[in-house]
């Protein structure tokens, strides 16, 4: 319970837009990220920048959902749009699919690849560079909100470790204040 309590804090103390509407799919979210692999401060930060936490978010591209899934690319099952704006389904979708790229043999484990990959498909690698400068700058933004997410997240846990540990320290602080 407390690693919920901590990644609210830090959505909140990040002021990420919606952090009230993230948090209650923190729970969802963290138990897909263990289940695929991931790290969830990497899959937070990939629904931020995807829908800013908007289940009845849908692209131009006709992406779906908090994750923004294409339909025609899910399989086992096959999800409609509709099935997709369901924050559940979008989580397990886009876990799946980022757990996919990040094991494939084209990204070999690399978040900045399966990232780009994630948003921009095959066209963003060439060789050993990512050439696609808009699937590039999404990996780097996405990397660089879950670090900042990490660093607050790691922040609210030892606070919380501390207060557990030290019953007598929260009426210590009050006296000092």
């Amino acid at each position: 319970m407390i690693e919920v309590n901590a990644v609210c804090a830090a959505l909140i103390a990040l002021t990420i837009p919606r952090a009230d509407v993230a948090c209650s799919y923190v729970p969802e979210i963290l138990e897909r990220a263990a289940s695929h692999n991931i790290r969830p401060t990497v899959m937070l930060s990939l629904m931020h920048e995807e829908s800013r936490f908007r289940p009845d978010a849908v692209s131009k591209a006709g992406a779906c959902g908090m994750t923004q899934v294409l339909p025609r690319y899910t399989k086992n099952p096959k999800l409609s749009c509709r099935a997709l704006l369901d924050p559940t389904i979008s989580i397990e979708a886009g876990t799946k699919a980022l757990s996919r790229w990040y094991n494939s043999r084209y990204a070999k484990r690399d978040y900045r690849v399966a990232l780009c990959a994630y948003n921009a498909g095959y066209r963003c690698k060439k060789g050993q560079q990512l050439y696609s400068k808009k699937g590039a700058g999404y990996a780097r933004r996405v990397l660089r909100r879950a670090d900042a997410l990490k660093r607050k997240i790691n922040y609210y846990l030892v606070q919380a470790e501390a207060d557990l540990l030290h019953p007598t320290l929260n009426s210590c602080k009050t006296i000092i204040e």
